[in-house]
């Protein structure tokens, strides 16, 4: 059985306000690689002719985490809270995700992946948690380790999560400040998370493999239950 190639996509990092170099956390390829599959970084500019001669090679695609999603894209006005925006990002991974759609791919999404992936769908964000969704918790924990878990997840009965995982509740890190508020139609929830009830992981059930989640999983790989994710949609990334 041949090794899946899995796309997945990259952001910038930013020297003096200058986006200098594409960025991507190894831990998004070591966890593909871990998992059973081959890891092809697509950067942010890629021209879209060269996508889509690239994308019938791609048995899936990662969508990782990143800058926020510009909110033009679901019709509000950009708010103070919201920064680093990258529309030529939200351009590249819209593409993407309506092609894995059309041809039936495996779409992973993690944390700005989630976001991008329900925006694209016809949803909505919370453009920043802390001042546009009273009782929430703190979901912004950039100033703590990337490992630390610091809430629960409650995950949905009967749902692809609780079917990799195995489990009801999952115990997850947080470093996002902006989050679903109103859910693209086709999307399901996977997960919630159980101290504010904000949406944590989202499906799609006419798919070979669709999920995205809000935390990090490709941080917590050390617990099965996270592996577990990445080990499913390489699986379901296995050429026919």
């Amino acid at each position: 059985m041949s090794e899946p190639l899995i796309g997945i996509t990259s952001g910038y990092r930013t020297i003096e306000l200058k986006y200098l170099h594409s960025c991507l956390s190894r831990k998004y390829t070591q966890a593909i690689i871990h998992a059973g599959g081959v890891p092809l970084i697509l950067p942010a500019n890629l021209p879209t002719s060269q996508l889509n001669s690239l994308l019938p090679k791609l048995d899936g695609v990662l969508f990782s985490g990143g800058d926020d999603v510009n909110p033009r894209l679901f019709g509000e006005d950009q708010l103070p809270e919201t920064k680093k925006v990258l529309d030529e990002r939200d351009e590249i991974e819209s593409v993407l995700l309506k092609s894995c759609l059309e041809k039936g791919t495996p779409v992973f999404g993690i944390c700005r992946g989630l976001q991008i992936i329900n925006v694209v769908l016809g949803g909505s964000l919370y453009q920043h948690i802390e001042s546009q969704y009273p009782g929430s918790i703190k979901h912004d924990r950039h100033d703590d380790f990337r490992e630390k878990r610091h809430h629960s997840v409650t995950v949905t009965q009967g749902s692809l999560l609780a079917r990799l995982t195995g489990l009801n509740s999952l115990q997850v890190n947080t470093l996002h400040h902006q989050g679903i508020r109103d859910l693209a139609k086709g999307l399901y929830i996977g997960g919630k998370c159980t101290e504010d009830r904000l949406i944590e992981a989202v499906e799609k059930n006419d798919t070979r493999f669709f999920l995205a989640v809000q935390w990090h999983p490709e941080e917590l790989t050390e617990y099965p239950e996270q592996r577990a994710l990445f080990e499913g949609f390489v699986k379901a990334c296995q050429p026919k």
